[in-house]
């Protein structure tokens, strides 16, 4: 996984601000869309981006283990901007208590600082606002610095996730080709 010098924090603010115009775009009638995440529809994506602000809380906390890709069940009954605010800000609240970003916590890669491992659900979120985006018709455009750490994140994980099947094929991107559609190429997006 990629170090980066940016507060991961910071990072993972950023992406939050990102996503919340998105989930605030989606209609009722759009749920059950398909998109780029050819398993899940509109629904269980959302539902996936509030899990995983969820399983950030518990695994920093040690509170009931969440598991991101149960995507069962609908839309929290306050909805699903204020479903995914209310569970990313305890995420960044937990961020916040001096000495969680040392941490010790466990992860696909096995024992690691939650400063590196908030990098993962940081550099998901990323990629599922453009997911989500695709999928409702909304703005798809990323910003070029959080992609390029996100494509850093990716690029070192990428054939194990391939292999996981959490990503398709890499979709090969020219040289010249801008940082978001390197970011969707590795992980197995057609921009």
């Amino acid at each position: 996984m990629t170090q980066t010098n940016q507060n991961p924090i910071e990072l993972y603010e950023a992406a939050i601000g990102y996503m919340l115009p998105i989930m605030a775009a989606v209609k009722d009638s759009q749920l059950n869309d398909s998109t780029p995440c050819v398993e899940w529809n509109v629904q269980q994506l959302i539902l996936h981006n509030i899990k995983v602000a969820q399983a950030v809380h518990s695994g920093i906390t040690g509170s009931e283990r969440v598991d991101p890709f149960d995507v069962s069940g609908p839309i929290p009954s306050e909805g699903a901007e204020a479903a995914f605010h209310a569970s990313t800000s305890v995420a960044v609240q937990d961020l916040k208590v001096p000495g969680n970003l040392e941490k010790i916590v466990d992860s696909p890669f096995g024992k690691i600082p939650v400063a590196q491992f908030i990098m993962l659900p940081f550099a998901d979120m990323v990629i599922h606002k453009w997911d989500l985006a695709r999928a409702v018709g909304a703005e798809e455009a990323l910003d070029g610095s959080l992609a390029e750490i996100c494509y850093n994140t990716f690029a070192c994980i990428a054939e194990g996730a391939r292999n996981s099947g959490a990503f398709g094929p890499e979709v090969q991107i020219p040289i010249s080709g801008s940082m978001q559609d390197k970011l969707l190429g590795v992980t197995g997006r057609t921009p």
